[in-house]
């Protein structure tokens, strides 16, 4: 079940721990990919049985992911249980934002690695809900547009049976992408992919590989963009005091999925 932590409202949210204490921001619903993957040992992987034995003891001690691809990426296996499951979070979490008149009402989705490729995925689908008939709930879209995307160290997904949500179209949400100047595993011209299929995107980067920069300046530089979508915070997403102190950043959460 997804954990609801002190950081914004009714988000779908993907490898965010690092902010779970911050008592400045609002609840998050925290989403776990639904497939368990293979522990990796000195010996090779273990078995799919006893890693969802570990899953059940420990579920923040075993990796996951939101689908597996094939060698050449144009077809992500349970892609589609991974949509229907957030669809289904979504539908379930969401409230009447007519009747707030605060910052709560507002809400918008983070995701780091492959979780990032489903920030542009799940925006897309919010906004051409057409598109995609499995993804409606009684012929309606779980919630509206989210108001903002970050996606740290993504990539527009490649699975052609999704590309007609990204034929001829831009995603109109506004979003952040968080880059590492020394990601190995997924280089500047593969997150240039997501940031091109984006009609509003902002770019800033790290000094560190393909993690999610956790210092306490980032902390602060995320809680500040997140709130610029608040109306009566009076800062503007593009305020360029937002823009994070270019300092080293090592620590943070990295995947060990297979992009």
């Amino acid at each position: 079940m997804p954990r609801r932590l002190s950081l914004w409202p009714v988000t779908v949210i993907n490898e965010l721990r690092y902010c779970a204490n911050s008592s400045s921001l609002n609840s998050t619903v925290f989403a776990n990919g639904p497939i368990i993957l293979p522990k990796v040992t000195g010996s090779g992987f273990t078995s799919t049985s006893t890693t969802q034995t570990q899953a059940n003891q420990d579920p923040e001690a075993v990796a996951r992911a939101w689908w597996r691809s094939n060698r050449e990426k144009t077809h992500y296996s349970q892609v589609s249980d991974s949509a229907q499951y957030l669809r289904d979070l979504m539908h379930k979490e969401q409230f009447d934002v007519s009747e707030i008149t605060n910052f709560i009402g507002n809400t918008g989705v983070f995701g780091f690695s492959q979780g990032a490729s489903l920030v542009g995925l799940l925006c897309a689908m919010l906004e051409r809900p057409d598109i995609c008939s499995e993804f409606l709930v009684d012929g309606q879209s779980p919630q509206p547009p989210f108001k903002f995307g970050i996606a740290v160290g993504g990539f527009k997904p490649t699975d052609l049976s999704l590309a007609p949500l990204f034929e001829e179209y831009r995603i109109k949400t506004p979003t952040l992408h968080v880059l590492g100047k020394t990601d190995l595993i997924l280089p500047r011209e593969r997150s240039q992919t997501l940031i091109d299929a984006c009609e509003n995107p902002r770019v800033e980067e790290h000094d560190g590989g393909h993690v999610i920069p956790s210092t306490m300046m980032w902390g602060d530089f995320f809680r500040t963009y997140i709130r610029s979508f608040d109306p009566s915070s009076g800062v503007s997403p593009t305020d360029a005091a937002l823009t994070p102190p270019k300092t080293p950043s090592v620590s943070g959460t990295s995947t060990p999925v297979t992009l």
